[in-house]
């Protein structure tokens, strides 16, 4: 909404724009590993739903 009525984003530091950069490249490098983490966060709440 601010950059409708100014013609530049201010207030955004350095290091902000460096994280939304490499957010990008780390979730591509980490995608093939979801299957691992799935079973490794949600295998425990499956065991006890069997029970």
């Amino acid at each position: 909404m601010v950059l409708l009525f100014s013609s530049a984003i201010t207030g955004v530091g350095l290091g902000t724009v460096v994280s939304a950069l490499l957010v990008g490249p780390i979730v591509h490098a980490v995608s093939p590993f979801y299957h691992v983490l799935d079973r490794w966060l949600f295998a425990p709440a499956a065991s006890e739903v069997r029970k």
